[in-house]
């Protein structure tokens, strides 16, 4: 990873990697600033560099304003702004970040976006997301991999997936992974007590 030999090499490899998963895993008796400097000195960052990216990342954000609080009085989404200025600190070359965007705001959201972009498109950075929200996985991503039960099937440009589903190219990505999955087959009148497709007893 990043040209580094995962087992024989780790610590390169995670000095080079940013992270934010499900499971936040945020210290949370200290303030957002209090843990994102632990982090930042973790990742070898001087303090003066610390004192230029902190304030920016909780401005980018929408933190600054609650930056002396306890993480433990946070929101989940505030919670999750936290854990993404976390993986942010350092500037890492690949990024895993595990539904990004879910209890964030639109206005955090929509920043958030374009600062990952200018990651990629500038700095070259690898970003990993996962997300059940196809449409962001389709006008976000350059390549999507389908992964049902635990197994990957298919990896690909959505254009190249449509094409492989066997839909036509205005199809949605949610068409797709219907499509692959087999998902078509699990339809038809499983609710149909509920919406009324479904002859009267």
């Amino acid at each position: 990873m990043g040209g580094f030999d995962i087992r024989a090499q780790s610590l390169e490899v995670k000095r080079r990697i940013g992270v934010a998963p499900e499971e936040l895993g945020l210290y949370e008796r200290l303030t957002v600033v209090e843990q994102l400097e632990l982090v930042g000195r973790l990742y070898g960052l001087p303090s003066a560099e610390l004192a230029r990216r902190v304030p920016s990342l909780l401005e980018l954000l929408g933190l600054a304003d609650s930056a002396d609080k306890l993480i433990l009085d946070y929101s989940q989404g505030m919670r999750k702004k936290a854990a993404l200025a976390c993986a942010l600190i350092h500037t890492p070359e690949i990024l895993f970040l595990d539904e990004p965007f879910q209890s964030i705001d639109p206005i955090a959201t929509k920043a958030l976006k374009e600062v990952l972009r200018d990651m990629v498109q500038r700095r070259g950075t690898t970003i990993f997301f996962s997300t059940h929200v196809m449409e962001l996985a389709e006008r976000f991503c350059d390549e999507v991999g389908i992964i049902h039960k635990g197994q990957l099937l298919t990896v690909g440009g959505v254009a190249d997936l449509r094409a492989r589903a066997g839909l036509s190219e205005s199809a949605s990505l949610e068409d797709v992974f219907v499509r692959i999955v087999g998902g078509e087959e699990e339809d038809g009148a499983l609710l149909g007590w509920l919406t009324g497709t479904e002859g009267t007893l």
